[in-house]
């Protein structure tokens, strides 16, 4: 068994040269992954021996040859993937716990796919199945969740978090760490190296799941395990996991994002005591509007901008603004300034800023009591 490619191969490439099926960790890693991304796609990113990584790309994006040579692959997690990560500080520790959870999490239907970290972990993988939904849920909840998400992948991956916070409360007090299936976290690949060796399957079951780690690295020659050893791209070769009471959960799941529930108008006593209508022209208005403006001369064009802001939803906007021209300014502006800014003006001008323009003019005492 051969791990190392030759020197003149890229850095990150240090994975196995020879290509012989039987022989190659590399295949039997590339093998099992192609599988899982025929559940869902996920991204990895490639490790150097050297501990240097590459940037994230999807799985298919990865030539053939670069999967096979990779010395260390991490990965996202799928979309219906949950991982309990058990990190006691003893590897004896974490088969201990898991071997306390395995029987509550088969009565409740949960198949749990439990791996040597390559140090002194475990990780068990579940992934869930969804499907039985389209038979057993009422066909209006049905259209509800399609029309609240509008994705089959939206709607798995919110779902599986929800139900992985369900199982964490259970299990909070058992050196479980969650975190990988909150955030976008990677995780060591299967088959990948670690510390002490390779990440290798263990099974199913309590029994399979030994006191004495299965050390698998290049030291000794051994080959890690995987959970089938052949050639294949059939995501049936997975045991999936339909929770139990899936049903009820998938209520429960809409029930707390409010799906398909009508969305109510929040009411306040905006209804009941309505903001009266102005019907007077404010004071600072008023005086850009009258001939006390036209002795200052001053700011025109911001004048301009307040004013086509004031009238903004006045059909008579331009009209007002071109008397007001020739009237206050004695025709300063041409009909160009005047028409540009009556169609690029929001009406939004607030208080401040006028009170403001005013005060640069050193007419600030005209708007006195105007802040309201």
């Amino acid at each position: 068994m051969m791990l190392f490619s030759p020197p003149w191969e890229d850095e990150y490439w240090l994975g196995e040269p020879i290509y012989e099926e039987n022989r190659s960790i590399g295949f039997h890693r590339m093998w099992y992954l192609d599988t899982l991304n025929q559940i869902t796609e996920f991204n990895v990113s490639l490790q150097s021996k050297e501990g240097y990584f590459t940037k994230r790309v999807e799985w298919n994006d990865i030539k053939q040859d670069n999967k096979l040579r990779a010395y260390t692959i991490h990965r996202t997690l799928l979309d219906n993937e949950i991982v309990f990560d058990f990190d006691a500080k003893e590897y004896e520790q974490n088969v201990y716990y898991f071997r306390t959870i395995y029987h509550l999490l088969k009565e409740l239907n949960y198949v749990p796919y439990v791996w040597y970290s390559g140090n002194k972990g475990l990780h068990a993988h579940f992934f869930l199945d969804y499907s039985s939904l389209k038979d057993t849920l009422e066909m209006p909840l049905q259209i509800k969740i399609v029309e609240h998400f509008g994705s089959k992948k939206k709607f798995i991956k919110q779902f599986t978090t929800f139900i992985a916070k369900k199982l964490e409360k259970n299990y909070k007090d058992l050196c479980i760490d969650f975190q990988l299936n909150h955030t976008n976290h990677l995780i060591r690949s299967e088959g990948s190296l670690h510390k002490l060796g390779f990440k290798t399957f263990l099974g199913h079951t309590p029994e399979e799941v030994k006191l004495v780690p299965p050390i698998f690295n290049q030291e000794n020659k051994g080959y890690p395990v995987f959970p089938f050893h052949d050639y294949c791209h059939n995501a049936n070769a997975l045991k999936l996991t339909v929770p139990k009471d899936i049903v009820k959960l998938c209520k429960e799941f809409m029930q707390l994002k409010g799906i398909g529930k009508p969305k109510v108008r929040h009411a306040n006593l905006n209804d009941f005591f309505t903001k009266p209508v102005a019907t007077t022209t404010k004071p600072c208005i008023q005086f850009l509007l009258s001939q006390e403006y036209a002795k200052v001369s001053e700011g025109r064009k911001r004048a301009l901008f307040i004013l086509a802001s004031h009238f903004k939803n006045d059909d008579d906007q331009v009209r007002k603004l071109k008397d007001w021209n020739d009237a206050v300014l004695g025709g300063y502006l041409q009909d160009f300034n005047i028409q540009t800014s009556a169609k690029s003006t929001t009406g939004k001008v607030s208080c401040k800023y006028t009170h403001e323009f005013l005060d640069s003019i050193g007419c600030g005492a005209v708007c006195k009591g105007c802040q309201q």
